[in-house]
C-alpha cells in the first residue's frame, strides 16, 4: 500500500486507505491508454502558463522536453505505471516530477484533474473519430467495388425473412454503403461538439489564473472552449454520443454479418466465406463456422450495453464532477477497440467472399418473388390493385399446390384465370430480369439506377478520400 503522505492529494489526511478502496479508486490500468493525450493536454497547459508568467520559457522548454520524452518512452512501451499510480494523470506526473524535481510539481497550477481528464478525452476521441472515419471509407470503398462487379446479378430480396421481390446483388451492396454513409456523417455531425476544450474549468468554477483560454485551445487543436465551467467538468454526453455513433456502426455491420451467416448456411449457400475467416469444430470434423461475422455481431450486443451503461452513470449523478465518471474510460476504450476491430475485420472478409449466383437464381424460383409484378400487370388493364392482389394471390396458392414457379404454370391456366392478359404479356412480365428493369423510380434496383448510387458513392468517396 503506498504511504499516504506520497500521494499527491494527501495534504489533509491522516490515516492511509482501506486496500480495498484504494483498488476500486484507481484506475491506472483502465484510462492508460490516455497518456499520450493527457502529455499533449499539458503541454498546452504549459504554454498558457508561460503566456501567463507562470513559468520562464526555460523552465518551459525543460517542461515540454521532459513530456516529450516521457510520451516517446512510454510509447515505445519502455515505461510502464506502478501500482501506486492513482489514475493517468498522476502516473505522467510523478514522471515528470522524478525528471524535474520541483519544477515539474508547477505543471498543475490553475488545474484540476476534473478539467484535465475531459481535455484528454477529447483530444483522444478526436483521433479515435478520424480513425474510424477512415476506416469505415474503406468498407464503403469495397461495398461499392462489389456492387459494381455484380451489380446485374439476380437474387431474391427479403421481408420478414421470406422471399419478397427480385432484386440485384449490386442493389444490396448499396444498400449498405448508404447505411455507413450515413454513419461516417454522423461522426462528422458530432465532431463540432466533441470539438471544444474544456482546459481552464478548473475543479466546477473556473481558475483563479489569467489564462488565455482560447490560446491554449488553439494550441491543442480545439475549435472552440467551454462556456460554461461546471458543464464542463461534469459533460460526459461527449463520451454518451461516441457509444451512440459506435452502436449504430455496430448495429449495421451487425445486419450485415446477419444475412451472411444465415447466406452461408446449407438452406441458402448464397455465399462461401474464405477459411481465413472461419473456424470448426472440436468435435464435427465436417464444420466451417462463420465465426468472424457472428463475432462482430456479439460486438454490436457489448455496444449497446456499453451505450446503457454510459447513460445509467451519467443519469444518477449531482453537479459537478463524480468518481462514478471514472467508469467511462473502460466504456470508451472497449469501444473503440471493437470498432477498429469490426471494421477492419470485415472489409478483408467481403473481399475474400465468394458468391453463388447459381443458388441464388435457384432461391429466386422457390419464393414467387414475380407476383407482385404480375398484379401490376393486371393494374394496368384497369383492375383496383386489391382486386388484382386478390388474383394473383389465387395464382400463388395454384402454384404452390403444384410445386411450381409461377413462371412454369401452363398457358391454359393462365388464359383461364387472367383472360385480360396476353400469354405473352404475362411470361414477360414474370421474367426475373424485367421484374429488375421494370422498376422505374430513382433509388430502385433497375440496374441502371443501381449505377447511378454507385457512381454518387463514388463521387462521395473521392471528395472524402482526395
Amino acid at each position: 500500500m503506498q504511504n499516504m503522505q506520497e500521494k499527491m492529494w494527501a495534504g489533509r489526511f491522516e490515516k492511509s486507505q482501506n486496500p480495498n478502496f484504494e483498488a476500486i479508486n484507481c484506475s491506472i490500468e483502465q484510462d492508460k491508454f490516455l497518456a499520450k493525450f493527457d502529455i499533449q493536454g499539458s503541454k498546452g497547459h504549459v504554454r498558457g502558463l508561460t503566456k501567463l508568467g507562470i513559468f520562464s520559457r526555460k523552465e518551459e522548454n525543460a517542461v515540454l522536453c521532459a513530456l516529450d520524452e516521457i510520451a516517446k518512452k512510454i510509447d515505445a512501451g519502455e515505461i510502464e505505471p506502478l501500482p501506486t499510480d492513482e489514475d493517468v494523470h498522476m502516473w505522467v506526473e510523478r514522471l515528470l516530477t522524478e525528471k524535474l524535481g520541483e519544477l515539474g510539481k508547477k505543471i498543475h497550477t490553475g488545474r484540476s484533474r476534473n478539467d484535465q481528464v475531459v481535455t484528454s478525452a477529447r483530444l483522444w476521441m478526436k483521433a479515435a473519430y478520424d480513425e474510424h472515419q477512415r476506416d469505415i471509407l474503406k468498407v464503403v470503398e469495397r461495398l461499392v467495388q462489389l456492387a459494381q462487379e455484380h451489380r446485374d446479378v439476380l437474387l431474391p430480396g427479403f421481408t420478414h425473412l421470406q422471399a419478397a421481390q427480385p432484386i440485384t446483388l449490386g442493389f444490396y451492396f448499396m444498400c449498405y454503403a448508404s447505411k455507413l454513409k450515413r454513419d461516417y456523417d454522423r461522426f462528422s455531425q458530432s465532431y463540432g461538439r466533441l470539438d471544444v476544450m474544456p482546459l481552464g474549468s478548473g475543479a466546477l468554477a473556473g481558475a483563479n489564473y489569467s489564462i488565455d483560454r482560447e490560446f491554449v485551445a488553439s494550441n491543442l487543436g480545439f475549435e472552440n472552449i467551454s462556456e460554461n465551467a461546471m458543464d464542463a467538468v461534469s459533460d460526459r454526453d461527449f463520451v454518451a454520443e461516441y457509444l451512440y455513433l459506435s452502436s449504430m456502426l455496430l448495429t449495421h455491420l451487425s445486419s450485415l454479418s446477419e444475412d451472411f451467416i444465415l447466406w452461408n448456411s446449407q438452406g441458402y449457400d448464397f455465399v462461401t466465406l474464405a477459411d481465413e475467416f472461419s473456424s470448426g469444430s472440436s468435435i464435427m470434423p465436417q464444420k466451417k463456422n462463420p465465426d468472424g461475422f457472428e463475432l462482430i455481431r456479439g460486438c454490436a450486443a457489448v455496444m449497446s450495453g456499453r451505450l446503457m451503461a454510459m447513460l445509467g452513470v451519467m443519469k444518477g449523478v449531482p453537479m459537478s464532477y463524480n468518481k462514478d465518471f471514472q467508469s467511462d474510460k473502460e466504456l470508451m476504450y472497449g469501444a473503440y477497440k471493437d470498432v477498429s476491430l469490426a471494421l477492419n475485420l470485415l472489409e478483408p472478409m467481403l473481399k475474400t467472399t465468394k458468391f453463388n449466383e447459381e443458388a441464388m437464381m435457384n432461391q429466386l424460383k422457390k419464393g414467387y418473388v414475380n407476383a407482385t409484378d404480375l398484379a401490376d400487370a393486371l393494374v394496368e388493364t384497369g383492375i383496383s390493385f386489391r382486386q388484382a392482389h386478390k388474383l394473383i394471390g389465387k395464382v400463388v396458392g395454384t402454384a404452390v399446390k403444384e410445386g411450381k414457379a409461377l413462371e412454369e404454370l401452363p398457358q391454359e391456366y393462365y388464359e383461364k384465370e387472367l383472360p385480360m392478359l396476353t400469354a405473352k404479356k404475362i411470361y414477360e412480365t414474370l421474367d426475373y430480369k424485367n421484374c429488375i428493369n421494370n422498376k422505374k423510380t430513382e433509388g430502385s434496383t433497375a440496374p441502371k439506377y443501381v449505377q447511378k448510387q454507385i457512381d454518387f458513392m463514388l463521387d462521395w468517396l473521392n471528395r472524402k478520400l482526395n
